[in-house]
């Protein structure tokens, strides 16, 4: 069974499950009891852990196949066990008898498959080869049973058929979702910025080295340039504490406020998660709190250091 894979793995690295199910982000001790009651595991909780964990074979996971681990890098182009003939087959069947079976662009599929643009493209036209933990997110995203993936052994899904309906509307499930997943490469998703150094993020100063936070991927807030933990109640209801907002700089030089939006400013105070409305003057504008216990405060231009605006949250539940 899949699930006493999992385990498998997890004692080959040493882990306790405790360990494990964070890591994965699973609720405390749920896979300790799916495990005990033989029960199973989501699809969505098998891509997580073969993003963070890519060393895991794929084909080993859902199969019990081949190797536990990955013989290669997951970036590693070539794949030890197909030649070159059956990889154009595997190709083929993915790219030419699978994915258009959907209503997704090949660019859509890898994005949902957590692969990057690029490195989809480059797959696509033939300039690098997709690898074992590539191909397995594909298969599980579309339900392909992976002996047919690899060597066109088989029915050619797991239940029989393609279900087009429920495929879309899950992607449009995900697509329209406010979710993050932790970035897999160098320089992908948006950075989780640590409280003590908004300020600096604020102003473009480069007070947090890139390597030190966080990245994670999330579709909706392609445009974002940082993701921010909100601190306190002064805007509850609209944002609690522990939440995370992702923000979009204001170029400073020549700032120009949407009345009533919300953003982050860099002020004299420190940085403030606040509604924005017009001063009493020009040269003042009025910092309010969605919380009714918190009073509005007029504040001048000349205290701002920094600016971005809020545009979504992600929501702790």
């Amino acid at each position: 069974m899949i699930l006493d894979r999992i385990k498998q793995f997890i004692d080959a690295k040493g882990m306790s499950i405790a360990a494990f199910e964070r890591s994965i982000g699973m609720a405390n001790a749920s896979f300790g009891k799916s495990l005990k009651n033989n029960g199973a595991i989501g699809t969505d909780k098998l891509e997580n852990i073969l993003s963070i964990y890519p060393e895991i074979s794929p084909n080993w996971l859902l199969t019990g196949n081949g190797d536990m681990l990955l013989q290669k890098s997951p970036d590693d182009s070539s794949m030890s066990f197909l030649t070159d003939q059956q990889y154009i087959k595997t190709f083929n069947r993915i790219f030419e008898e699978s994915i258009p079976l959907t209503d997704l662009t090949f660019d859509q599929m890898g994005e949902y498959c957590g692969i990057r643009k690029e490195r989809m493209k480059a797959i696509y036209m033939r300039q690098a080869k997709m690898n074992d933990t590539e191909i397995g997110m594909i298969a599980t995203k579309m339900g392909l049973s992976l002996p047919w993936v690899h060597k066109g052994l088989g029915e050619q899904f797991i239940h029989g058929k393609f279900d087009k309906e429920t495929f879309m509307k899950e992607y449009n499930e995900y697509y329209n979702t406010t979710h993050a997943t932790p970035a897999t490469h160098p320089g992908e998703g948006i950075p989780l910025i640590p409280i003590n150094a908004m300020a600096g993020v604020l102003t473009a100063e480069q007070t947090v080295l890139d390597y030190e936070c966080e990245r994670y991927v999330v579709p909706m807030f392609k445009g974002a340039d940082f993701l921010i933990p909100v601190k306190g109640s002064s805007m509850y209801p609209k944002y609690s504490s522990g939440d995370i907002v992702a923000c979009q700089r204001v170029p400073m030089g020549d700032l120009f406020f949407q009345w009533n939006k919300v953003y982050v400013i860099d002020t004299n105070q420190g940085a403030l998660i606040k509604r924005i409305k017009p001063g009493s003057d020009k040269d003042h504008i009025l910092i309010v709190s969605d919380n009714e216990k918190y009073d509005p405060f007029e504040l001048p231009y000349s205290a701002i250091h920094g600016v971005a605006l809020v545009v979504g949250v992600i929501r702790l539940e």
